[in-house]
């Protein structure tokens, strides 16, 4: 098969992805760093090559700080997390692209068609329950559509004091309640997707929670995996889709680093 006919069977793959998360599942920010390309192909594993290679466990079961505890991150202003934001060279064999504007498809909250699962649409719609006071964010890729690298986006939020504990409290219930739900948005037909939550520990950050996002009519390319990060009253949130069709998780460089950067940012 040529290498213009594997980018586009490629670029289909992903396409139902996105459709198959109400048109909230991996934004178009992903296909623009894409369609760009890197073209560094290092050999990495970006993380891991599928299901258990990266031990890929989702909630730490509890966080190990709490809501205005003394060295706790607080909430960051915009500035502060533009500023946190990953950029070239701080992982290396990455590239980086900042876009604010592309992060949500619409301006609206993503309302499921089961209200228990309301914390987990509230990770792709642009208003969310615990409501962002200030939020940044940009893709990473390594490799390209041709050499079937992993893309992720990554999502800078701040929030109230309390209020991202609360929100991972949400989660949890969520993910013990809620096996998958269908929304739209802007007039389109009605999609939706299966949740798979990972149990276990991650060990980035404050708190971690990891699901996969699978849509139901691509059980061989449709996965996307979401790993969200509180730091403190901030949380990074992840989404990543492997062009193989395999449940590959952020790398745990990237969210290290990202951690690491959000701390320096509150003071810590």
């Amino acid at each position: 098969m040529s290498t213009s006919l594997v980018t586009s069977a490629r670029r289909r793959r992903v396409r139902r992805l996105r459709g198959a998360a109400a048109a909230t599942a991996v934004p178009v920010l992903l296909f623009s760093l894409a369609a760009c390309g890197s073209g560094d192909d290092e050999g990495d594993d970006d993380g891991g090559s599928g299901g258990s290679s990266q031990g890929q466990s989702g909630g730490d079961g509890g966080a190990s700080g709490g809501g205005g505890e003394a060295g706790e991150t607080p909430t960051l202003t915009e500035k502060q997390l533009d500023a946190a934001l990953l950029k070239n060279g701080d992982v290396p064999g990455y590239k980086v692209q900042k876009s604010k504007a592309d992060l949500f498809p619409e301006k609206e909250r993503l309302t499921p068609d089961k209200p228990e699962c309301q914390p987990v649409a509230d990770v792709f719609g642009a208003k969310s329950t615990q409501e962002r006071q200030a939020y940044t964010g940009g893709s990473l890729m390594r490799g390209d559509f041709s050499t079937g690298g992993t893309m992720s986006q990554v999502l800078l939020a701040s929030y109230k004091e309390g209020d991202a504990q609360k929100w991972f409290a949400d989660l949890r219930k969520a993910f013990r309640e809620c096996d998958g739900f269908t929304a739209a948005m802007d007039g389109e037909k009605p999609e939706g997707g299966k949740l798979k939550p990972y149990d276990g520990k991650i060990g980035l950050g404050d708190e971690a929670l990891r699901f996969s996002w699978l849509d139901p009519k691509d059980s061989e390319a449709g996965k996307m995996v979401v790993t969200l990060v509180r730091t403190g009253a901030n949380v990074a949130t992840y989404l990543s889709v492997n062009l193989e069709g395999k449940e590959v998780p952020v790398k745990k460089a990237i969210a290290e680093k990202q951690d690491e950067k959000l701390r320096a940012a509150g003071g810590n």
